[in-house]
């Protein structure tokens, strides 16, 4: 048995990505038998709040600091962590999730002189760095500057590095070129599985069906955050959809999907009638409304990459997705057995067209190709994936990450 000490700047109730993926990797790991403490920031006031600061869910214990990873929180966790004594430290790392907005040094000088006095440390990259870009201005620049800093800090605490998608990988590597780490034991790719259970309860997808639109009609479905990243070249795109005159069905499902619904509706010809959206669901519920669509369209700013657990979620529920490539793409989209209908851009017009000629497929084939997406990512992307590599007591799966980020 393995004593994992899971640190992470979020953790449900809270809400965010890694939040979800430190939850669902954590119980795995306890039912694969190891023992598992998370180790988070407090919650908000308005955040339920557990009538003792360490409590047990699942098998996962997990301890709330007395704040959000500052000098006392920090204290707090050395203090924690040499009482616990266990066998590896495990930082889930994303800049902004640590507070300081943004630029918490102390963090990365801790883990890069004091965590590693405890335990092997490994890090998880969920993401690097704010970029660096002309004319960016000085607060920005300088924001890239110490999230440089504090990633080089801890590529040097880590024994193991891990990335959530190939790409970071070279930017490892470009942000600490000298590392000796890096060049013996390179990143390693850890996918990030989809936080929706599948597959959906039959009888309450059927249900949803029946009562969701009185006239039947294709449906297509998009499944986001509906963020200002997102959002203009989304409306651009459903927008020009209502233009072609297609005869469908839109179903919204996330957070802001109420707001951007009265946006397209405003911006546009589609009918009330025709879109729905829902936001605040449970997994269970969002699982059978995502089940209702014919086909989901997943477009993505910086392309499809596997970090995306909206489309993660889409490939467990063994639907056909329409989607885009871009400058965060892996070589495995291209590569993969799958069912997803890939465009080389996210250009709007190109996407509708994909998504047309996927509709017009026979029901049957269209169920095929969803059945390919469940399979792929089973092989690929299910959390029994990431157990695995690390599991392993070398990092084997360092060569996976490093041809996976070829062209």
């Amino acid at each position: 048995m393995t004593r994992w000490a899971i640190v992470t700047g979020e953790y449900p109730p809270q809400p965010g990505g890694v939040a979800d993926y430190t939850r669902q990797v954590a119980r795995a790991l306890t039912a694969a038998g190891d023992s598992v403490t998370v180790f988070t920031s407090a919650l908000e006031a308005s955040q339920v709040t557990p009538a003792d600061e360490s409590f047990v869910n699942d098998g996962v214990a997990v301890v709330r600091l007395s704040d959000h990873f500052g000098l006392r929180g920090l204290g707090e966790l050395q203090r924690r962590l040499r009482e616990l004594r266990p066998d590896r430290i495990w930082l889930q790392y994303v800049p902004h999730a640590y507070g300081h907005k943004a630029m918490n040094v102390p963090f990365a000088w801790w883990a890069a002189w004091r965590a590693v006095k405890i335990a092997p440390v490994w890090v998880m990259f969920h993401e690097v760095m704010y970029p660096i870009v002309p004319g960016q201005g000085l607060r920005l620049g300088l924001l890239s500057r110490i999230h440089r800093f504090m990633a080089r800090r801890l590529i040097a605490a880590g024994s193991r590095t891990f990335v959530s998608i190939p790409t970071w990988t070279n930017l490892l590597t470009t942000i600490a070129p000298h590392s000796e780490k890096l060049k013996d034991v390179p990143p390693e790719w850890l996918p990030v599985p989809s936080n929706i259970p599948a597959p959906a309860d039959p009888r309450r997808v059927a249900a949803i069906g029946c009562s969701l639109f009185t006239d039947p009609q294709p449906t297509v479905g998009h499944f986001g955050t509906f963020g200002p990243l997102e959002r203009g070249h989304l409306l651009a795109t459903l927008a020009q959809f209502a233009m072609r005159k297609t005869r469908i069905s839109l179903i919204l499902v996330g957070r802001n999907a109420a707001q951007f619904r009265r946006a397209l509706l405003a911006e546009s010809s589609w009918s009330e009638n025709q879109v729905v959206a829902a936001e605040n669901l449970p997994p269970e519920e969002v699982a059978a409304l995502l089940s209702v669509c014919d086909v989901l369209l997943q477009p993505y700013p910086d392309g499809v990459s596997c970090r995306r657990t909206t489309v993660m979620a889409g490939l467990a529920l063994g639907l056909p997705i329409v989607t885009n490539l871009g400058e965060l793409s892996e070589p495995i989209w291209s590569k993969g057995s799958h069912g997803v209908r890939l465009v080389r851009s996210n250009d709007p017009d190109a996407l509708i067209a994909a998504t047309i000629d996927e509709l017009q497929l026979p029901a049957e084939q269209r169920a095929t190709r969803g059945a390919a997406n469940a399979a792929w990512y089973q092989a690929e992307f299910a959390v029994e994936r990431i157990i695995a590599k690390l599991k392993r007591t070398t990092p084997s799966a360092a060569a996976g990450a490093t041809s996976a980020s070829r062209p």
